[in-house]
């Protein structure tokens, strides 16, 4: 990054705590340590994995960190976190895709104005239920896009903000192309119908 002669204000870069360093004084440690790694005075966001807040509420306040987001929480720990934080959660970051749409974690992030970050959006990495599901594919077809392209402007037009893992450049560029088209409301609400789906299917199994 530094020889790509990108200015560091036109970047945003997101790390994340990892469990095992759980602790106020672990987490600026670790924190002061990415900062060397990353050779820069500052993060746009650093998750956690656990309500250890008020390390990060020190970081935010001492201008080392823009954001401060949570990880893999569940509804409960929102709440809890919620009521104990002096510097409100921007982001929470948690496993979703049209399979598992998460709509209560969604709708709470909405109410407190914190940006729901969707992971694994496309779902499984072999077989994939989500990319094969025959709903997905029908829209896609008659579209002219791949059934990523479709899963992912789902999750946008639903307000998620995604981050689709690829190392292939084609895929990266396709991920990319998600705004020269819109999903139709009859389309919505036929992939808004498929939530719970995954469930049903290995209850049945």
């Amino acid at each position: 990054l530094s020889r790509s002669g990108i200015k560091r204000e036109h970047l945003f870069i997101t790390s994340k705590i990892h469990p095992r360093h759980l602790g106020y004084w672990s987490t600026l440690e670790v924190f002061n340590e990415a900062l060397q790694d990353l050779q820069t005075d500052y993060v746009d966001l650093m998750l956690l994995h656990y309500p250890d807040w008020a390390a990060l509420e020190q970081l935010v306040s001492e201008k080392k960190l823009r954001a401060a987001g949570v990880s893999n929480f569940n509804l409960d720990q929102m709440a809890e976190l919620i009521r104990i934080a002096r510097i409100k959660p921007a982001v929470l970051q948690s496993n979703s895709d049209l399979l598992r749409q998460e709509w209560e974690l969604q709708a709470f992030c909405r109410n407190h104005g914190i940006q729901f970050q969707a992971y694994s959006s496309l779902g499984g990495q072999w077989l994939n239920p989500v990319l094969e599901h025959p709903v997905v594919y029908d829209i896609a077809v008659r579209l002219g896009k791949t059934t990523a392209q479709v899963v992912l402007r789902w999750a946008l037009q639903h307000g998620q903000a995604v981050v689709p893992r690829t190392t292939k450049v084609n895929r990266m560029e396709a991920n990319l192309d998600l705004f020269s088209f819109d999903l139709t409301d009859a389309d919505m609400q036929r992939l808004d119908a498929l939530d719970g789906s995954l469930q049903l299917q290995e209850a049945a199994a």
